[in-house]
């Protein structure tokens, strides 16, 4: 009780927030409090979460440390947390505010309700981040549950939203990793494999000198992703440490030579491959996108054909890519027109397909989508003009600056070319 009167009082008063945050690190206070953890949920009911967001956060952290007793009031008291917390204050607890949604998370994962915790965690980055550019903990998590309750149109809005910063007090680097990688795995159920490439692209190049295990997994997601948007897989990024890339071939061996076995063209060698390492495939969850790579395989071959003939009988396609039959080609002609892969007519009469060129005139939904992505890209421009002069204007760049121009002058070399300031 002592406690708590102390903190509502150190509360009360914006320029007691920094002893209110010393109280609660001190090692005697934390004992106190898990001594006396039951305690904790009388007070959490007196506290009003807008006006004593401070003390709340703090003293709902200390049940995430000394144990959560019983999930249903945690879970319903994260919920309150987040209706109408001072922004003010929770700016300045967004680390504790990390374990608190990192439990939240994880108790709705146990109990099989990913569903129930998406609205409060969506709040949470609402509440907890200083603008729409900035990553938050509470990202990955609520990404996450998304990702298990199958909502993906319910984070699609949020990972389509740019990010320019991060929140350096309460994220972490698998904070970054899990947004990203979870990310990507969204956008694969969105059959938006050109972002999931991006965002597992994202997740390998965070500047590390070891490789995470979420790093591994999501380059093993790459491979897949790549191979069936792209028909391909690209190298490394030059920024992704040496040492960070052996690790990760080491650790996806079987998906380097999926990828191989991939640019040979040879569908049958490429299936056998896939049924013979299948349970590896499967261990990793990632059977469905090798069902997709060899399919992608299949549409390549198909579509080389486009380059070689005008035109060919489905019989001859069929026999050529090692389908099981001519309706099986016809299968995958139709589906490949719909897409817009292929430009071709099928007689259902005689069972000849006539090859085009494809088409370059677009629709009014591939007009849209290209003025939004060249509006996308000009205001990427400008966001990174402006970074650039923000940069410029720091003092940690004025200061390397004239580091760097002393440097110069003393060696005499003159001139900016071969070194880098940054």
């Amino acid at each position: 009780e002592q406690l708590a009167a102390r903190a509502v009082a150190l509360n009360s008063l914006e320029n007691d927030y920094g002893n209110l945050l010393s109280l609660f690190d001190i090692t005697e206070t934390q004992e106190i409090l898990r001594q006396n953890i039951q305690q904790v949920e009388g007070i959490l009911n007196q506290l009003n979460v807008h006006t004593q967001t401070l003390s709340f956060v703090l003293f709902l952290e200390a049940k995430v440390i000394h144990g959560v007793a019983e999930p249903e009031i945690f879970l319903s008291q994260v919920d309150r947390l987040f209706v109408n917390p001072s922004p003010t204050q929770m700016f300045l607890v967004t680390n504790k505010v990390r374990n608190i949604c990192e439990a939240y998370a994880d108790i709705h994962i146990q109990r099989h309700t990913p569903a129930s915790g998406i609205k409060t965690l969506q709040e949470a980055i609402l509440k907890s981040r200083q603008s729409s550019e900035q990553l938050t903990a509470a990202h990955g998590q609520f990404v996450k549950l998304c990702l298990l309750a199958k909502c993906y149109h319910v984070a699609f809005p949020l990972l389509e939203q740019d990010i320019f910063e991060i929140d350096p007090k309460g994220t972490k680097p698998r904070d970054y990793l899990s947004y990203f990688y979870y990310g990507g795995m969204v956008y694969i159920g969105l059959k938006d494999f050109s972002r999931a490439f991006h965002f597992f692209r994202l997740a390998i190049t965070i500047p590390a000198s070891t490789a995470s295990l979420i790093m591994v997994e999501s380059f093993k997601k790459l491979v897949m992703v790549s191979l069936i948007h792209h028909g391909s897989v690209p190298p490394f990024p030059p920024e992704v440490e040496g040492l960070v890339v052996r690790q990760i071939k080491n650790n996806c061996s079987h998906y380097i030579q999926l990828s191989e076995m991939f640019s040979t063209n040879d569908l049958t060698g490429l299936r056998q491959f896939c049924e013979t390492n299948r349970e590896i495939f499967e261990r990793d969850n990632n059977l469905g996108l090798l069902y997709q790579v060899t399919e992608a395989l299949t549409e390549k071959l198909i579509s080389m054909y486009t380059k070689c003939y005008i035109t060919l009988s489905l019989h001859d396609i069929a026999k050529g890519v090692e389908l099981e039959s001519a309706e099986m080609a016809e299968k995958y002609l139709l589906r490949m027109i719909e897409q817009g892969k292929i430009c071709a007519v099928i007689n259902m009469q005689d069972g000849m397909v006539d090859f085009a060129e494809t088409s370059h005139k677009y629709n009014a939904s591939q007009t849209q989508e290209l003025h939004k992505q060249i509006q996308k890209s000009m205001k990427l421009s400008r966001r990174l003009e402006s970074l650039t002069n923000e940069m410029k204007q720091s003092e940690e760049f004025k200061v390397k600056k004239a580091v760097h121009e002393t440097q110069t002058k003393a060696s005499g070399t003159g001139g900016t070319g071969g070194s880098n300031i940054f």
